[in-house]
């Protein structure tokens, strides 16, 4: 883990920064959003009145930049590592303690990764490497894949851009990671060429110089970043098409989340009654182009908790959102990401209770269970926020 690093010869280069707290919106108790459990013996202000990211009381984010020379990464659905071998000795790195260094030290006790080292060199003429996604947790639940590698890892690439975009670098991510970003890293202008892909059954690469990063494991949000990040993306700096009014309330619905709306049709029919257009967007997050250009007509935008709500990336500036919560036991899992994602984008936002009317659990994540289902929610409120919303006022 990070605190270890400085013992290992010839160990990384590090830079560390601490991540300022940013404002995010006032909620009623009544809704249900839930910190991370970690995080509550720190907590000294209720949750729904906590007005900061991370909360009064919690350690601030952080992050720490490093570049490690002569190394290798090594990912595949199994098992993954970043590693080096000084002399004879094979050094392996996570990014914090817990179950991310577990899964290394049973790796490493396997023998695996020094059979991989003494059959790998690193070629001198090799790109420097960008490891995208060393802080990401394995066995993500569906529903938190595009929040943790779209607004968590992504970001970090900005500094990285022109080497990328002249094939002087290569970035690496997980596999599912992988899959998710590349759309995304196209549409930034990084070729194919210079984006990872396993050949031959090769699951690794090794470099002379490898750039990764150790961050807080919570919900890193990080406003500055995500401005960046949407600067690089050129997203549409006016409606599309051209000449249109930012009018229209967009349910964001999909697949790819935990959750459903059970009573989306009803949903539909109560906000067209607000004078507004009303449009269903069922785009997965990774399509910039597509999400993009349909959210740049947005004025507020309505969805459920999940993988769909991470395309509030590309919403444009000033849009206002109406996040539906599902209401789950106590001890769940921590679900302010879109709370924070909000904030850091400096949009309007109002949670609104949903009744869960079937649900099964998912993978654990963050020491709780992970719910998903199909949810009821509550049209006439959903419906009443958004209508305050439109005529700017809050709650």
């Amino acid at each position: 883990p990070l605190p270890q690093w400085r013992s290992m010869p010839e160990g990384p280069s590090t830079h560390l920064e601490m991540v300022p707290r940013f404002p995010r919106a006032v909620v009623p108790a009544s809704v249900g959003l839930r910190e991370n459990s970690r995080w509550l013996p720190f907590s000294s202000v209720p949750q729904h009145l906590d007005l900061w990211h991370p909360p009064i009381g919690v350690p601030a984010m952080s992050v720490a930049s490093a570049t490690l020379k002569h190394a290798c990464v090594y990912s595949d659905n199994a098992k993954r590592a970043v590693y080096a071998k000084r002399s004879s000795v094979v050094y392996a790195l996570c990014p914090r303690e817990g179950h991310e260094c577990e899964e290394l030290r049973e790796t490493t006790r396997t023998g695996f990764l020094d059979t991989l080292a003494n059959s790998t060199v690193v070629a001198p003429d090799s790109p420097p490497v960008l490891h995208l996604t060393f802080s990401q947790p394995a066995g993500l639940p569906v529903g938190l894949q595009h929040f943790s590698f779209l607004i968590e890892s992504l970001p970090g690439i900005v500094p990285f851009l022109p080497q990328l975009r002249n094939s002087t670098m290569e970035v690496f991510a997980d596999p599912l990671a992988r899959e998710i970003l590349t759309p995304v890293l196209t549409r930034l202008g990084v070729p194919s060429t210079s984006i990872f892909a396993p050949f031959n059954g090769r699951a690794y690469t090794c470099t002379p110089e490898l750039h990764f990063e150790a961050r807080s494991d919570d919900i890193f949000v990080v406003p500055d970043r995500l401005r960046a990040l949407r600067a690089e993306l050129h997203l549409p700096a006016a409606p599309q098409p051209w000449e249109v009014e930012r009018r229209t309330v967009a349910v964001l619905s999909g697949s790819d989340g935990a959750w459903g709306l059970a009573n989306l049709e009803e949903l539909l029919s109560s906000l067209k009654r607000l004078g507004r257009n009303v449009e269903l967007v069922a785009v997965d997050p990774a399509n910039v182009q597509t999400a993009s250009e349909a959210l740049s007509l947005v004025e507020v935008l309505v969805g459920i908790h999940g993988a769909h709500m991470t395309n509030m990336l590309y919403a444009p500036a000033g849009t206002k959102v109406v996040e539906i919560i599902p209401q789950v036991p106590v001890g769940n899992a921590g679900n302010q990401h879109y709370r924070v994602l909000a904030g850091a984008l400096n949009f309007a936002y109002v949670p609104v209770v949903g009744v869960p009317v079937s649900a099964a659990q998912q993978p654990v994540h963050g020491g709780a269970p992970v719910l998903g289902g199909n949810v009821t929610a509550d049209v006439e409120e959903v419906t009443r926020q958004v209508g305050r919303l439109l005529r700017n006022t809050y709650l």
